[in-house]
C-alpha cells in the first residue's frame, strides 16, 4: 500500500530571537507562540474496485486546492511558493495571494521535456532554486514514498521551459575508474552559479553536476567512514540532505554517522555535530540526533534538521542541539540503545505537542518563515498577533495592566530541579536550576525572559517553550562535598560570551537595539552583552581584585561605581544605575558618560540617610532597584530604608510610599500596611517594575508579598502573599522570599522566588 501523502508544514511569521546570545556566536532559538494547524490536507481516496489510492487534483484558492503526496517545496525571490505534487505528477505554484495554479506538468507519467503545459514528470520530489529563479527538480525517486530505479534532474526556467540535465539512463565517468548510473538520487541543491550538487542512495560521496554539463565527485570516497580533512580524503557514510550557508559552505546530513558535516569553500571537511561526540548539554532530555535526513540553513545561521525521530530539530551556531517542534511522544515509541524512536503521528496544537510523520525537506522564505514537508498535509504555525517582528525595537514596553480577578496563583515557569543546592543547570522548565540570589530579570522583543543569575555569575535565558540556557559566563563542576553538578565561576573577563566572566551580576536591562546591560556588582562595573554575543565593559574602570569600589563621574574608562545593583533604561537608551554602595542614582548616556542623577555622595565620606530634595541634597540609605516611570521619571526601591522614592526628570527625589507615620522612618523598622500611599508600609523591597498606566509592582521581600501601587487611586494593595499561597492548592511553589520582578508587555508578571522563576496568574 502506498504510504499516505506528504504534507507541508508551513510556519507563518516564525518568531525568531534576534537578541539571544551564544557561547561564541548568537544563540538564535526559534520561538513558537501559537498552534500547529492543518491548512491543506492532501486529498486521496481508496477505490475498493481498483484496490488502490486515487489522487485528487484541483487548482484554486489555498483553501480549496487539492494535492496528492507533496514531496518538495521551495520559494523564489518573489516570495512565490513551488510544490512538487508527486502523486499528480505536476509542479504547483502558490502566489502571494494564496492562489494555487499548475506551473508545469501535464499530469501524465513520463519524461517529456518542452513547454510547461506539455512536460511530463514521473515522481517529482526535491525542488531547489538558483539565483535566477530557475527551478531544479529531482524527478523519479521520492524517499519513504517511492523507490524505483530511475532518477533524473530536471530544470524549469521562470518561463516554464523544461529540460533534463541528468537521467539514470546515462553513465558518467565521475573520477578515475569510477563510472556511475545514478538510479536513486537522494537529494539535490544548487549553488549561486547554477551548479547542481547531489547525493545518491548507498553512495558515500557527494557529486557535482556542472552548469556546463559533466558530473564529478565533489567530496568523499566510495569507502564508507567518518573522517575529516581534504575533500578527497574525507569519508562519509550515506550522506543525504545537503544545503549551502550564506558563505557558500556546504552543510551535509551524514546519515549513518549521525552527524552534520561542513565542507568549506577551501575544500576542508569538518564535523559540526556528531552523536558520538555530543555531551549532555547538546542533547534534549537524553534524546539525540538520529539518522539526520534533511538539513537547511535559516537566515541567521541555525541548522534545521529533520530525521528519524519525527521531530524538527535545530543546531545553533554554538553547536547546541535544541528541539523546535514535534516534541510530544506517541503511542508505540520505543527506547533503542538509549535513543527514543518515535513512530510518528499527526497532531495539531502547540509546537512541542504537535506530531509529525517522516518530516523531510525544509526551506525558508526571505522573511525566515520555515516550511517542512512530512507525510500528512499542509499545516501552519502562527505566532500571536502581539508578536513583534525582528526589525522592531529590542526593548518591549508593557502595554497592558494585568487583569486581576480574584486571588493570584503562582505557577512555575522554570527552576527547582530537585537539588537543595543552588546550582546551575540548563534544560526545560523544572529540569533547570538557578542560584537563590536573582533580583533582576527583563524581557526582550522575542518574548523571552533574561535574568542575571547572581549566585552563578552568569546570564540566563528562558525561552517561550520553557527552555533555560546560559548565554554568557563561565561555569565549572563543583566538588562532591557540595553535591555534584555545575556552578558558575566568578571573575572578570571580556570577550566571547562563553569566555566572559562576572562577579555577582545583579541587574539586567535591554536597550532598543537588543543589547543587554548588566550591573556587575562586585567588579563594580557596567557590562554590555551585545546581540552578537560579545561581552564588553561599557562603563567604569572598576576595581576588580580590590575589596571595594569607588565613586567618580566622567568618561567610561574613568568612572567608578560601588556595588552597582539595579538598572533601567529610558526611551533614549540612557541607563540609570542604583549605585547601592554609594547610595546614589547614576546616569549613563549611550556613549558611556557617567553622571550623578539623584542623591548625594562624597568620595570616602558617604553618609547614607533618607531625605527628599534635588541632586546634591536628596539622600538614600541603600537604593537597590529602580524602574522608569511615567514620561521621564524613575521609581526607586530603597531596600534598607524600606521606602519607595519617585524621581523626576530633573533628578529631584521625593517620598512616594513607605514612610508611614513611624518615628523610625528610614531606619529599616517598618513592617506592613496596605491602603493609602502615604500610610502604606514596606519591609526590604528588593525589586520594582511599572506599566504604561503608571502602576508600580514591587517585590516586598521582608513581607513575603507582591505589592501594587495604583496610580489612579494612590493606594497600595497586595497582589500575592504567603497567606494566599497557603490557601490555594493551585500554587506550584512555596513563597517566602520574592526577588526579581518583571512585567511583560502582554501583562504577565514574572517573579523570582528563591531558585524558582514563576508567573503570577489571576
Amino acid at each position: 500500500m502506498i504510504k499516505q501523502s506528504f504534507r507541508l508544514f508551513l510556519v507563518f511569521n516564525l518568531f525568531l530571537n534576534l537578541s539571544s546570545f551564544s557561547q561564541e556566536n548568537p544563540r538564535l532559538d526559534y520561538q513558537y507562540n501559537g498552534n500547529v494547524a492543518t491548512l491543506i490536507k492532501n486529498k486521496t481516496t481508496y477505490n475498493d474496485y481498483k484496490r488502490l489510492y486515487e489522487c485528487h487534483y484541483a487548482d484554486g484558492s489555498i483553501a480549496t486546492a487539492q494535492f496528492c503526496r507533496v514531496a518538495g517545496a521551495a520559494v523564489n525571490s518573489k516570495g512565490e511558493f513551488f510544490i512538487s505534487d508527486a502523486g499528480n505528477k505536476r509542479i504547483r505554484k502558490i502566489n502571494r495571494q494564496n492562489q494555487v495554479s499548475t506551473f508545469a506538468g501535464s499530469g501524465k507519467d513520463g519524461e517529456r521535456d518542452g513547454s510547461a503545459a506539455e512536460a511530463e514528470f514521473s515522481v517529482p520530489g526535491t525542488i531547489t532554486i538558483d539565483a535566477n529563479d530557475n527551478l531544479y527538480i529531482l524527478d523519479g525517486n521520492v524517499e519513504n514514498v517511492f523507490f524505483n530505479d530511475k532518477s533524473s534532474i530536471r530544470k524549469i526556467t521562470p518561463a516554464g521551459e523544461v529540460t533534463t540535465l541528468l537521467t539514470s539512463k546515462q553513465e558518467f565517468l565521475v573520477g578515475e575508474g569510477l563510472k556511475f548510473k545514478f538510479k536513486r538520487i537522494n537529494h539535490i541543491v544548487s549553488d549561486k552559479e547554477g551548479n547542481i550538487f547531489f547525493t545518491a542512495e548507498k553512495e558515500n560521496m557527494i557529486f557535482k553536476l556542472g552548469n556546463k554539463g559533466g558530473v564529478n565527485v565533489f567530496a568523499g570516497n566510495k569507502d564508507k567512514g567518518m573522517k575529516n580533512g581534504d575533500i578527497k580524503e574525507a569519508r562519509f557514510a550515506n550522506p543525504s540532505g545537503i544545503c549551502f550557508d550564506a558563505a557558500n559552505n556546504m552543510i551535509v546530513a551524514d546519515v549513518k554517522n549521525n552527524a552534520i558535516r561542513k565542507i568549506s569553500l577551501q575544500g576542508e571537511v569538518t564535523t559540526i555535530y556528531s552523536k558520538k561526540e555530543s555531551t549532555g548539554k547538546n542533547t534534549i532530555g537524553g534524546k539525540n540526533l538520529v539518522d539526520p535526513y534533511r538539513v537547511a540553513l535559516d537566515n541567521l545561521g541555525n541548522i534545521i534538521v529533520t530525521g528519524k525521530i519525527n521531530e524538527i530539530m535545530c543546531i545553533q551556531p554554538d553547536g547546541v542541539l535544541t528541539s523546535l517542534a514535534g516534541g510530544s511522544y506517541v503511542a508505540g515509541s520505543l527506547e533503542k540503545g538509549g535513543t527514543l524512536y518515535r513512530d510518528g503521528g499527526f497532531k495539531d496544537g502547540y509546537a512541542q505537542e504537535a506530531q509529525f510523520l517522516m518530516p523531510g525537506d525544509i526551506c525558508f522564505d526571505k522573511d525566515n518563515n520555515m516550511y517542512v514537508i512530512d507525510a500528512n498535509g499542509l499545516r501552519s504555525l502562527r505566532v500571536s498577533k502581539t508578536s513583534v517582528k525582528t526589525e522592531s525595537a529590542g526593548r518591549p514596553t508593557p502595554s497592558q495592566t494585568p487583569q486581576i480577578n480574584g486571588k493570584g496563583v503562582l505557577k512555575l515557569v522554570a527552576g527547582g530541579a530537585g537539588s537543595t543546592m543552588a546550582r546551575m543547570k540548563d534544560g526545560y522548565s523544572d529540569n533547570a536550576e538557578f542560584s537563590s540570589s536573582i533580583v533582576s530579570l527583563t524581557e526582550l522583543f522575542d518574548n523571552c525572559i533574561y535574568l542575571a543569575d547572581a549566585g552563578n555569575h552568569c546570564i540566563r535565558k528562558i525561552s517561550l517553550n520553557g527552555n533555560v540556557s546560559t548565554i554568557a559566563g563561565k561555569y565549572e563542576t563543583q566538588g562532591k562535598l557540595l553535591g555534584e553538578g555545575l556552578i558558575g565561576k566568578r571573575g572578570y573577563a571580556d570577550g566571547a560570551a562563553a569566555a566572559a566572566m562576572f562577579d555577582t551580576p545583579t541587574g539586567i536591562a535591554a536597550d532598543s537595539h537588543g543589547n543587554l546591560f548588566i550591573t556587575d556588582r562586585y567588579n563594580h562595573l557596567i557590562r554590555k552583552l551585545s546581540k552578537d554575543g560579545i561581552v564588553s565593559t561599557f562603563s567604569g574602570n572598576g576595581s576588580t581584585g580590590k575589596k571595594s569600589g569607588g565613586y567618580k563621574d566622567g568618561r567610561p574608562e574613568e568612572a567608578l561605581f560601588n556595588e552597582p545593583m539595579g538598572i533601567t533604561i529610558d526611551k533614549n537608551d540612557n541607563l540609570y544605575i542604583a549605585d547601592a554602595g554609594n547610595a546614589v542614582i547614576r546616569k549613563i548616556t549611550p556613549t558611556g558618560f557617567v553622571s550623578t542623577f539623584c542623591g548625594t555622595a562624597t568620595p570616602g565620606k558617604n553618609t547614607p540617610g533618607v531625605q527628599e530634595g534635588m541632586p546634591g541634597a536628596a539622600k538614600f540609605n541603600r537604593p537597590e532597584a529602580l524602574a522608569t516611570w511615567g514620561k521621564n521619571g524613575l521609581v526607586i526601591c530603597d531596600r534598607k530604608a524600606s521606602i519607595i522614592f519617585a524621581c523626576d526628570s530633573s533628578g529631584r527625589a521625593r517620598f512616594l510610599s513607605g514612610q508611614g507615620n513611624s518615628a523610625n522612618m528610614g531606619k529599616g523598622f517598618e513592617s506592613f500596611a496596605d491602603g493609602n500611599i502615604a500610610e502604606a508600609l514596606f519591609k526590604n523591597p528588593v525589586a520594582i517594575t511599572t506599566d504604561l498606566k503608571g502602576n508600580i509592582y514591587i517585590s516586598d521581600r521582608g513581607n513575603s508579598r507582591i505589592r501594587k501601587i495604583e496610580r489612579a487611586t494612590n493606594s497600595v494593595s497586595t497582589l500575592f502573599s504567603v497567606d494566599m499561597m497557603k490557601k490555594s492548592p493551585q500554587n506550584d511553589v512555596i513563597f517566602f522570599t520574592p526577588g526579581g520582578i518583571c512585567l511583560t508587555r502582554e501583562g504577565t508578571i514574572y517573579v523570582v522566588e528563591d531558585k524558582y522563576i514563576n508567573k503570577l496568574v489571576f
